[in-house]
């Protein structure tokens, strides 16, 4: 059921509620359309806060609901996104926290994370990170994305330059740019070529699509880290923070 229907259905019970209320349930039998109608309104007239905290309680359980089903769709995926074939790891391979992050190369706020990220993996030792090509912005970003898994496929310790210039490259960043990109990092060209031929390239991407609209995600940049799900350039302190939890308490909130 959509949320207009829901909302629609949600203040009719109120409303059916606040007329049973008023009269007592064995006399709304004998009421008309229009005797329940004039009750509510009466009601609503002397009590408008009651409309206020029924819509607010119904919002914080829709809220709830739509978490649960993250959560649970999260741990359902969690091998995806943390053991992937397509995936590029940063840092430790073996470290004992994984971070995770959904980005576009079109994205401002990405271009803003590489440096958290980059210091993250500089300072963290033990530290995983994996990278999620999800292209949202345009045709170009998914053909820049398709250049890069390319690159990655070919040599994957080159691939951490590659990405860095990606990002921080002026303008609409395309197959072009990345191209021209990847040749000035000494790439072998023709084998790109061959590779973003393959279906694997694609592959790819359309899995990190499928993960992002199991997640309920649709912008970049988005971490994660355990179970829990970070929207947008959330910055350095945060990252450290909830990676210090992660490994102190297994969770990214030490109670």
């Amino acid at each position: 059921m959509g949320i207009a229907r829901r909302v629609k259905w949600f203040f009719a019970a109120v409303f059916l509620c606040l007329a049973a209320s008023q009269v007592g349930f064995a006399q709304t039998s004998t009421l008309t359309k229009e005797d329940v109608e004039a009750i509510v309104r009466d009601y609503i007239l002397e009590n408008p806060e009651i409309l206020i905290e029924a819509l607010q309680a119904f919002e914080q359980r829709q809220a709830e609901e739509s978490l649960a089903r993250q959560q649970e769709m999260l741990e359902a995926r969690m091998d995806v996104l943390v053991a992937s074939e397509h995936q590029i790891i940063l840092g430790n391979p073996e470290g004992d926290v994984t971070l995770i992050e959904f980005f576009d190369y079109n994205c401002g706020f990405c271009r803003r994370s590489l440096e958290d990220v980059e210091r993250l993996v500089s300072e963290d030792k033990n530290l995983r990170v994996v990278l999620k090509e999800f292209p949202v912005l345009g045709d170009g970003s998914r053909e820049a994305a398709q250049v890069a898994i390319a690159a990655a496929k070919q040599d994957p310790k080159r691939y951490l330059e590659l990405h860095k210039r990606l990002l921080m490259a002026r303008g609409q960043v395309n197959e072009r740019v990345a191209l021209k990109l990847s040749e000035s990092l000494g790439f072998d060209m023709a084998d790109i070529s061959e590779t973003l031929a393959k279906p694997v390239v694609n592959d790819a991407i359309n899995e990190v699509y499928s993960l992002a609209n199991d997640l309920g995600l649709t912008g970049t940049p988005t971490f994660i880290i355990g179970t829990e799900i970070l929207p947008g350039a959330v910055g350095y302190d945060v990252l450290r923070e909830k990676v210090d939890a992660m490994r102190e308490c297994g969770r990214t909130v030490c109670s």
